[in-house]
């Protein structure tokens, strides 16, 4: 395949990207700060149902707030894979990208699943816009019913009946895979992640890392993001932590860039 294809569909998957990472910070920091607070409480696992009901009003708005990060979180597969298809056929993608990330979720087929139903979607949507042809006075039925319907239909159809299962039991081994790993392994998948995090910020492979790292946490393994989120606020406190310690081997520019640097820094952006 050509080098353009290939740079489409980068195209494609970072807009389904850029859209999700929104919604799982949100979710993510939700979550982070109901179970923060619960723990000084004395409690560790604020999800669980009986906190619902306790008497302190304190618990029980953590617990409300653990489940809206939950929510929030559930959006993920949803988000990139109605975006990636809205990067392929423009607007008529997004209902049958955003089902099928739907069923995606519900048969645990992870985030790879999620990339496949947005890229099965998107083509599918425009090849129907291209190949579908009505009359003018019926136009306008293309985009508002038969590519939604019809759309929806066809990649429903492949994501379960196809690749849904394959991705699924892909994903459920990756997770089982990553739980198992202790001591030296740990460091060593947290170096990598960490390595691609810083090797490009914001670019192609600092994405990957990221994304797939927030991904994992609807599979509960929870290390590659904790080592993700480390290496994304080293870079910008380092450097503005350089700037403060020794300023004259800054330019006045640089030294204003080194306070914003560490103030994005402590709130986990690069």
């Amino acid at each position: 395949m050509s080098k353009s294809f290939w740079k489409e569909l980068e195209k494609h998957v970072m807009t389904g990207i850029s859209y999700m990472i929104p919604v799982v910070i949100a979710g993510a920091v939700l979550m982070a700060i109901s179970r923060i607070g619960a723990s000084a409480f004395g409690i560790s696992n604020i999800w669980d149902e009986k906190w619902a009901t306790n008497s302190n009003a304190i618990i029980q708005f953590l617990h409300t707030d653990d489940g809206w990060g939950g929510l929030a979180l559930g959006l993920m597969f949803p988000i990139i894979s109605g975006f990636i298809a809205y990067s392929i056929a423009d607007k008529g993608g997004i209902a049958p990208g955003m089902v099928a990330g739907v069923l995606v979720a519900n048969m645990n087929a992870g985030f790879l699943g999620a990339l496949a139903s947005g890229l099965i979607a998107g083509y599918v949507s425009k090849f129907m816009f291209d190949h579908i042809h009505l009359p003018d006075a019926m136009n306008s039925v293309v985009p508002v019913f038969l590519v939604p319907v019809l759309g929806s239909l066809i990649t429903l159809i492949l994501i379960q009946y196809v690749v849904g299962g394959p991705f699924a039991a892909l994903n459920s081994g990756l997770a089982s895979w990553l739980k198992s790993m202790t001591g030296v392994n740990k460091v060593l998948l947290a170096a990598i992640v960490g390595g691609m995090v810083g090797f490009d910020l914001g670019g192609p492979v600092n994405k990957a890392a990221v994304t797939t790292a927030m991904a994992l946490l609807t599979s509960g393994v929870y290390d590659p993001n904790t080592a993700a989120q480390v290496a994304i606020i080293i870079p910008p406190i380092g450097l503005g932590l350089a700037t403060m310690i020794d300023k004259k081997k800054f330019s006045p520019e640089l030294n204003e860039a080194g306070k914003a640097s560490f103030v994005m820094g402590l709130i986990g952006v690069s």
